[in-house]
């Protein structure tokens, strides 16, 4: 599995971002916007993907996402205030498990080092409520 450039990201990010925002759209922006700011420096760029919703406990959504152009992909979740978990699984157009993020935390990092289309299951495992949510991609 590709390393994740992310490790201790979500550290980083969630001491960077106030929690009391006006609202979860402001919290999602917030963490995306600190998230580019490490990223660009690691070298990275957003490819300009990113998708935001609300889940409830337990529940998930799937994206389709196409990854060209770069050797090097890092796709990260973000959550709002209420959410203690989230996790993201990627799949190959296949429908192989390329890299999945199921560590208790409301920040997953999956990777891949190969353009083409690819699944992201985002699951919303622990939350108080419905939670609001953001995934965004980047390359290198």
């Amino acid at each position: 599995m590709l390393l994740k450039a992310g490790m201790g990201l979500a550290a980083l990010i969630a001491a960077a971002v106030p929690v009391a925002a006006s609202g979860a759209d402001d919290i999602i922006g917030q963490l995306f916007d600190k998230a580019s700011e490490i990223y660009s420096n690691k070298g990275y760029t957003a490819t300009g993907w990113e998708r935001r919703g609300s889940l409830e406990q337990g529940k998930e959504q799937v994206f389709q996402l196409a990854l060209n152009g770069a050797s090097e992909y890092q796709i990260i979740g973000v959550c709002d205030g209420d959410c203690e978990n989230l996790d993201i699984h990627l799949y190959d157009a296949s429908g192989k498990l390329v890299d999945k993020d199921d560590q208790t935390d409301d920040f997953p990092i999956v990777g891949v080092d190969a353009s083409g289309n690819y699944v992201a299951r985002v699951t919303m495992e622990k939350c108080g409520g419905t939670c609001a949510f953001g995934v965004k991609t980047f390359q290198k």
